[in-house]
């Protein structure tokens, strides 16, 4: 594995010669000209209907108009961003380990999010499929994730509230558990009235702030999660305000990032921009060292 800067100039090298950030430029260049033909139409539409004094049919022509334009608009952004994910994205994934592998189009299935054992939900949506092995040897598989509620009321209405809404990823562990514990984050005292007697103490008090740890093996808890791993798992969620929640289940491990949509490419932003491209990073590479040093803990102690 290389780190960021390393990464980021063979990104730089790459997309230079294939020339992506000038197609982004002539996406959107394409874009805006399909929009403003289609606002001129959709004004002129609006204009005629209201000197023909058609105001009934006045609202139907603005909707057609605004859909339209987010339709005009749509195209060329679908393009972009699926060019953008076969060569940027792409490129991230195999230059941070080349025993990675990214596909835009596949998907986490859903029982393999089940397992991890979170909360429940409705309806399940999963793209940007990543997977291979970590340094050649951790099997792991990571993407994008959505799960939502569905609720209909009395009348036939339909509404839709976001569960979860991340990344999250699967990895196969060195031994067997024969165990589940769980590390979710903090909900306060509350919460711990009703926790039940599987909470574990852990011995970092900062630790406890940001996370419960729940096991009806508390040794083995312990063992796995020592201060290295902790103090890790603090930087990261105070360095990125996010919060994540990890399931260690039987020689599996489940962790999961509360985050807006990962490895998007934004028609507004440099198709090579620095800080957007650093976030991917650090998101992945928090997922493949924290699978490492747990697999390492796993590994080395007599478990």
């Amino acid at each position: 594995m290389k780190n960021f800067n390393q990464i980021y100039q063979k990104i730089y090298e790459q997309a230079t010669a294939d020339n992506i950030e000038g197609r982004r430029k002539e996406y959107l260049k394409q874009s805006n000209k399909t929009k403003l033909k289609a606002l001129i139409i959709g004004g002129t539409i609006c204009i005629i209907f209201a000197i023909l004094k058609l105001f009934v049919l006045l609202p139907f022509a603005i909707i057609i108009t605004f859909f339209s334009l987010f339709l005009s608009g749509s195209s060329s952004h679908n393009s972009y961003k699926k060019e953008y994910k076969s060569k940027i994205i792409s490129s991230l994934v195999t230059n941070y380990d080349e025993q990675l592998y990214f596909n835009g189009e596949l998907q986490i299935p859903r029982t393999i999010y089940n397992a991890a054992e979170f909360e429940g939900y409705d309806n399940f949506y999963s793209n940007d499929y990543i997977h291979g092995k970590i340094d050649g040897i951790i099997p792991i598989q990571l993407g994008d994730i959505r799960t939502e509620n569905e609720h209909t009321d009395s009348d036939g209405n339909t509404t839709y509230t976001t569960v979860f809404r991340g990344l999250f990823s699967e990895a196969t562990l060195s031994k067997d558990l024969f165990n589940i514990i769980k590390i979710r984050s903090d909900k306060g005292k509350l919460a711990k009235l009703f926790s039940g007697k599987e909470q574990v103490e852990m011995d970092s008090q900062e630790f406890e702030k940001y996370f419960d740890v729940f096991s009806s093996n508390k040794i083995l808890a312990v063992r796995i999660l020592t201060s290295d791993i902790m103090n890790y798992m603090i930087d990261f969620k105070k360095d990125n305000k996010v919060n994540f929640e990890i399931t260690l289940k039987n020689n599996h491990m489940y962790i999961r990032i509360h985050c807006d949509d990962m490895f998007e490419g934004s028609m507004s932003k440099n198709a090579i921009d620095f800080d957007t491209l650093h976030k991917y990073y650090k998101f992945l590479d928090f997922m493949c060292e924290l699978n490492k040093k747990i697999y390492n803990v796993i590994q080395e102690k007599d478990i």
